[in-house]
């Protein structure tokens, strides 16, 4: 709807193959997952050499699970509920950099 393509996982693994398969240009990465904690991937994701330049946003629902994410090298976050507004300009934002 606003010019962006969406990939969806629902598993760190899949999350782990489709980034093997096509590079995003943005990740965009809840706190509570199933059956992991989206702060770990995020930190798996920019301590790794060839994914630390793709911009990553964590979200949470719990504003206190996002106090860390500057430790996490998280490129930003966003509370949620959130506005779909507000999502697309935070989208935005990070992929000009």
């Amino acid at each position: 709807m606003r010019g962006y393509t969406v990939r969806y996982t629902s598993t760190k693994d899949s999350f782990f193959k489709e980034l093997n398969i096509e590079r995003p240009n943005i990740v965009l990465l809840d706190v509570m997952l199933s059956e992991a904690d989206g702060r770990e991937i995020c930190y798996e994701l920019k301590t790794n050499d060839s994914t630390k330049d793709i911009p990553t946003i964590l979200m949470s629902a719990s504003p206190s699970t996002l106090r860390d994410y500057k430790t996490l090298h998280a490129d930003g976050i966003i509370e949620k509920p959130f506005n779909i507004s507000d999502l697309v300009i935070a989208l935005h934002n990070h992929m000009q950099r």
